[in-house]
């Protein structure tokens, strides 16, 4: 009896040592998912400032392309509004060659 209460002591001991090294097992496991997941967290914060940056910037880029083309149709109506000066001036010459028997002349400013 006394020797099988022994193995059974034994058996016990055995058992408890298992599931204590499982245990420590499992909370070093937890600390590394921990560590892992604060990695993560941080990983995330700096993924989620890049991408309010990027769409900072993209949203500046499209408002610079609006200004960009607001200004190229002034530009287009400036150039329009020049050539018809330059075509009435050329008119206006034309008119005062006319004027003046058709002999071509250089004028200067």
């Amino acid at each position: 009896a006394r020797s099988e209460s022994l193995r059974l002591k034994n058996d016990l001991d055995g058992e408890i040592k298992t599931l204590r090294e499982t245990v420590n097992g499992n909370e070093r496991d937890i600390s590394s998912l921990r560590a892992s997941a604060s990695s993560l967290a941080r990983e995330n914060e700096a993924l989620e400032s890049t991408v309010a940056e990027e769409r900072s910037v993209s949203t500046r880029l499209r408002n610079d392309l609006s200004e960009a083309k607001s200004d190229i149709e002034v530009l287009k109506r400036t150039i329009a509004g020049r050539e018809r000066d330059v075509s009435d001036l050329e008119q206006q010459l034309e008119s005062l060659r006319i004027e003046m028997g058709g002999e071509k002349r250089t004028f200067s400013a």
